[in-house]
């Protein structure tokens, strides 16, 4: 009986022991999220609600106070089918460009499978925990992964493409472990996590335009330009965001130009491109984008494309967007931009090759022919010496060979008849 009592006063006092300790020593601390976004004030000056990592590579540099960081997260991402992206953490090397040379500590997938429109918050663990210090995140993807526009925050700074993106900030996070190790872990980069590098990239303005134009019928006008500066890779091929074809199928035609100076003089020089795209009739569905994409790769630059339709083809009107000009009849358009995109691959080779184009620019003419086959060279004509004829521009034969051939008949003439009074005179 003795034993069992000191049997259980023992188990009281290691359990009033461990109740005690635990009640002194501090819990351990949990790992908790840091905005790298503002919520409260305007929204963004530019009027985006959302920005695309397929458009751009969207980069949020910023700082880690106060503890490790141990993970990522990407806040109410938005996606409206499957799609893969790849999200990079940098340590800050003194600017975008440097910072991105660099192998960066971490890459991950973001493999999103469902293909409904959804909003989710994607949070991504890391299995290292880094110090204090300045960061770069990047996140690119291959299709429409949307990334959510918010107002300022004192000490974050955004990127587009490598650019600082001046109206605000992404709706980001990371996360903090004040009692976590310092670690870093070559499991946090994925050597597989690829995607294809291509991005679209949109030459419109994402506010409203000032004119109150829904959209542009491109059979009103004879030609329709745009003139925008592409950056970050090769210029690979156009998109027209949500084009309209009502009634039969349209053809448009496309003229790519390198910008000189103006639009009159830039449109006198040589296309760089030109091509003739089939855009299918619109079955009052869901818009689909169309793709116009070139046999070659242009380097970075200004340029200028100019579309003529062929059938009935409409493309929305947007607001206006900094570096971005619009043209009617080559006339500039003030107060709006046409809805399309360029195709930009950082990894594709350039290839400028010269492209034969069946017409001269643009301008307020009669549609171009079709045809991209050069007219073939007239074949000199053969003279008896082998020497090739010389012809006049008309074709007919000079008039200096006319009356070398009148000379040869008038001497044959008198030939002739000195011979015929000789055999008379013989007769005689």
């Amino acid at each position: 009986m003795k034993q069992k009592q000191n049997n259980r006063m023992g188990v009281l006092c290691l359990l009033f022991t461990v109740l005690f300790f635990c009640s002194v020593l501090p819990a351990a601390a949990a790992a908790d999220t840091v905005k790298l976004y503002g919520t409260e004030g305007p929204a963004p000056a530019d009027g985006s609600s959302k920005m695309n990592a397929n458009s751009y590579t969207l980069g949020i540099r910023f700082e880690v106070k106060d503890g490790k960081m141990v993970g990522f997260v990407l806040d109410d991402l938005f996606t409206d089918r499957a799609v893969k992206g790849v999200l990079r953490i940098y340590r800050w090397s003194g600017d975008y460009r440097t910072t991105t040379s660099a192998k960066p500590l971490v890459q991950k997938l973001i493999d999103v499978t469902k293909k409904e429109a959804q909003f989710e918050t994607y949070t991504v663990p890391f299995d290292g925990a880094y110090a204090e210090g300045t960061y770069l995140a990047t996140l690119q993807a291959e299709g429409p992964m949307y990334l959510w526009t918010h107002q300022f925050l004192d000490g974050i700074t955004c990127y587009r493409s490598g650019e600082e993106y001046v109206y605000g900030t992404f709706k980001a996070s990371y996360l903090r472990d004040p009692s976590a190790s310092v670690k870093n872990s070559e499991k946090d980069y994925d050597e597989s996590a690829q995607i294809n590098t291509e991005q679209v990239v949109p030459t419109y303005g994402m506010g409203p335009n000032e004119d109150g134009t829904v959209n542009f019928q491109l059979m009103n006008y004879y030609s329709a330009g745009q003139k925008f500066t592409v950056k970050g890779g090769k210029f690979t091929g156009l998109v027209l965001d949500d084009a309209v074809v009502e009634g039969d199928d349209a053809e448009l035609t496309v003229w790519v130009y390198k910008w000189d100076t103006d639009y009159a003089t830039t449109i006198g020089g040589t296309p760089q491109y030109y091509g003739v795209s089939l855009l299918p009739m619109w079955d009052g569905g869901e818009h689909v984008d169309s793709y116009i994409r070139f046999d070659r790769a242009f380097a970075e630059g200004d340029y200028l494309v100019v579309l003529e339709a062929d059938g009935p083809c409409s493309v929305w009107s947007h607001g206006l967007l900094d570096g971005v000009v619009t043209f009617f009849d080559e006339e500039e358009y003030t107060t709006a931009t046409m809805k399309i995109a360029y195709i930009m691959d950082p990894e594709a080779e350039l290839d400028e090759r010269p492209v034969e184009t069946p017409t001269p620019a643009p301008s307020q003419e009669p549609t171009p022919v079709i045809s991209s086959t050069p007219a073939a060279k007239p074949t000199p004509t053969a003279s008896p010496t082998g020497k090739p004829q010389e012809k006049q521009e008309d074709g007919s034969v000079p008039i200096v060979l006319w009356i070398a051939l009148g000379v040869v008949a008038a001497g044959g003439i008198a030939a002739a008849v000195i011979l015929l009074v000789k055999k008379k005179n013989r007769k005689a």
